[in-house]
């Protein structure tokens, strides 16, 4: 067994904030690494939303 954990994927966020709607895709990934004390988060990063493709 390892003791890094990486987890990756695209997110899809979707929501109405102040009236607006928002709809974007963005990439994340979270960093646990395993310790004496059990699994901790340790680094975080999302991108920038993705651009928007053509409406199909």
């Amino acid at each position: 067994m390892g003791d890094t954990a990486v987890v990756t994927a695209l997110l899809w966020i979707k929501a109405v904030q102040g009236g607006k709607r928002v709809d974007y895709k963005l990439w994340f990934s979270d960093t646990c690494v395993r310790t004496p004390a059990g699994w901790r988060y340790v680094f975080g990063h999302a991108s920038l939303p993705l651009p928007q493709g053509k409406p199909k």
